[in-house]
């Protein structure tokens, strides 16, 4: 009789994400040693979840810098957590990373949008408003997006 045992080893990105899906873990990530080393391993996930916590902490430097990180891996959260940090100081950083979170059709795509199209409204630009607002309205938001 021959056994064999099957052993499941979780990466570290794994287990980060494991860790920041409980409770309000996700605002401690950047403590977290898993976390940490998939993120060194190049996790964008883990870079999005490790910003996420320098926020909480109020570290704001790091914060962008490892949500940008986590662009650059291509992870949609990222794209719109940056385009709500630029926009109190760079309205057109925050609308092209708003865009690029919106253009994903990712989940909560639609808040970009929605973003994008109160932007356009204060820059006096009502094409785009609209075009931004049709973008949302087509989300999940739906009827979410004209109150």
């Amino acid at each position: 009789m021959v056994f064999s045992l099957e052993v499941i080893a979780e990466s570290s990105e794994e287990r980060c994400l494991n860790f920041v899906g409980v409770g309000n873990n996700f605002q401690i990530a950047h403590e977290n040693s898993d976390c940490v080393s998939a993120a060194k391993l190049g996790s964008g996930s883990a870079m999005y979840s490790i910003g996420l916590g320098y926020g909480f902490a109020g570290k704001h430097n790091l914060e962008k810098a490892y949500y940008i990180l986590a662009a650059a891996e291509e992870v949609p959260a990222a794209y719109l957590a940056l385009g709500n940090i630029y926009r109190e100081s760079d309205m057109d950083q925050a609308i092209a990373w708003y865009v690029r979170f919106a253009n994903t059709k990712s989940e909560g795509y639609g808040y970009g949008a929605y973003m994008l199209s109160g932007i356009y409204q204060k820059l006096e630009q009502p094409e785009k408003a609209s075009y931004w607002l049709s973008v949302c309205i087509e989300s999940s938001m739906g009827a979410d997006c004209v109150k």
